[in-house]
């Protein structure tokens, strides 16, 4: 190629590299604004759970299951109120007690307890005070006579949906 024929580089007008420069910075606001709308704190209702222990943390935390607690410790208090009442027997509270366990654990974990067996909730992760619960249950629920009391297994179920 002769020398005569080679001609220098043409410079790019000025609005190219600026415009890269606006591109990376549109880019870069836009993964900000990803970041900081995903990463919220989703809103809650208000409901605030009180510290546990008067010697443990200060800070109270919020417990995103409070409503559905409130809604199956309510049921527990029906419950109690017709056993009171002598509108239901002992094995058809029981009966409701394992109902209300079971569709507690249901919205709890996801998996539908309602046709798991003992075992299969026992199996499940963090499930055993949920399984040992509605094994104590079963006596009241299908044995002819239970030594189970219904107060007794209220206040058992009552303990582990607000606890868990």
């Amino acid at each position: 190629m002769p020398s005569d024929e080679l001609y220098p580089p043409v410079a790019y007008s000025w609005w190219v590299p600026a415009l890269g420069v606006l591109l990376v910075l549109l880019v870069v606001a836009w993964f900000i604004v990803v970041l900081w709308r995903t990463r919220r704190v989703a809103p809650t209702d208000g409901v605030v759970d009180a510290p546990r222990h008067a010697n443990g943390p200060s800070r109270a935390r919020i417990d995103p299951y409070r409503a559905l607690r409130d809604a199956h410790l309510a049921r527990l208090d029906d419950v109690a109120r017709r056993r009171n009442a002598g509108e239901i027997s002992s094995r058809e509270a029981h009966l409701e007690l394992s109902a209300i366990a079971r569709s507690f654990g249901t919205a709890r974990t996801g998996i539908d307890m309602t046709v798991l067996t003992v075992r299969e909730v026992r199996a499940l992760g963090g499930a055993i005070r949920m399984s040992a619960l509605l094994e104590r249950l079963s006596p009241g629920a299908f044995a002819p006579r239970s030594k189970r009391t219904v107060s007794t297994s209220i206040g058992r179920a009552r303990a582990v949906i607000d606890t868990w």
